[in-house]
């Protein structure tokens, strides 16, 4: 809210996001839009406050024409007092925030200090959201100190968690033809090189890796070793550090899944024998095509599961407590 505003003692009489005919706020819609309800005014000086508009919005009360423009957060003065009709309109853009009636009464008061806080701007994104993701929280709360790349201003919800994580942003339109490149090719070449270099020393590593899937392979404590550190360095490579949350929560499974098997008898390196496979295909997809990696890693997820629960019936319950938890910490 601006300052001088605040100075004059406006104040929120009442958040009005909800109860507009259209699309629910907060939004983000490629064509036109619109938005209309009946609001009621009592005494002078009202005023509509938009935050978070993306696009050019033009603001009519009845038939007048108030605003028309473009900027991510509008103060309208409103005419009148009564009952009245307010409409919103747009085109490819939306309202990415809430949208508020300001008044010099009520008991709701704005924060003094500037809401949300300024954000330091970057130039080189670690990762770019879209439209739609950019409305979203996860997975801010989960990192610190990134740059994210967005296609207009966040609402101010967004920022504050981006300023509290200590994030920087950086504006604008990043379609490209080609997705961002979640892993690197540095990376991309050490693990599968090193995954060549344990193939030739340790051929049970070859073979576990073709068959831990489906049934554990014997192993010796070296060999289980090497296969478990490259098992976390290509988790570290996809998920890191972007999906930070999701690397630790698989990490915490593995070894809850260790245990698991252990007290039922079974050989716990089938744990990470299992990932073998999985993992080497997930690189590639990394790779090749970073918009479909997380669908295939969920895919390919319960795919181990069920080979788990086939030979071990009980680890259905586990599989299904590490899914709920899974939902819980990655979408808050």
């Amino acid at each position: 809210m601006p300052a001088d505003f605040l100075q004059k003692g406006y104040r929120v009489i009442a958040e009005i996001s909800r109860g507009w005919v259209g699309p629910g706020v907060p939004f983000y819609k490629e064509g036109l839009w619109r938005l209309s309800r009946r609001i009621s005014l009592s005494g002078r000086d009202n005023i509509l406050y938009i935050e978070g508009g993306v696009g050019k919005l033009s603001v009519y009360q009845g038939k007048r024409l108030l605003f028309r423009g473009a900027a991510p957060m509008v103060w309208i003065p409103l005419i009148d007092t009564g009952e009245t009709e307010v409409r919103i309109e747009g085109e490819r853009g939306g309202i990415t925030g809430g949208i508020y009636l300001l008044g010099r009464t009520g008991s709701v008061g704005w924060p003094a200090e500037p809401y949300p806080p300024s954000l330091p701007h970057c130039n080189q994104p670690l990762l770019y959201f879209s439209e739609s993701e950019a409305l979203k929280i996860s997975p801010l709360r989960h990192s610190l100190g990134r740059c994210w790349g967005y296609p207009f201003l966040p609402p101010a919800r967004v920022q504050k968690v981006l300023h509290s994580q200590h994030h920087q942003i950086a504006l604008g339109s990043y379609a490209s033809p080609s997705q961002p490149r979640l892993l690197s090719l540095p990376a991309f070449a050490i693990l599968w090189g090193g995954l060549a270099f344990l193939f030739s020393l340790f051929p049970l590593l070859h073979t576990a890796f073709w068959h831990g899937l489906f049934t554990p392979r014997p192993t010796n404590p070296i060999e289980s070793f090497l296969g478990l550190i490259w098992s976390l360095g290509a988790l570290a490579s996809l998920f890191l550090p972007s999906k930070e949350s999701l690397f630790w929560l698989i990490s915490v499974s593995l070894l809850i899944e260790a245990v698991f098997l252990k007290a039922r008898g079974m050989e716990g390196h089938w744990v990470w024998q299992s990932l073998l496979l999985p993992l080497a295909l997930s690189l590639l997809v990394g790779l090749l095509y970073p918009s479909v990696l997380f669908g295939l890693a969920f895919g390919l997820w319960v795919s181990r599961a069920l080979c788990f629960i086939r030979r071990i019936t009980p680890f259905a319950y586990l599989w299904a407590l590490e899914l709920f938890i899974a939902i819980f910490v990655l979408y808050p």
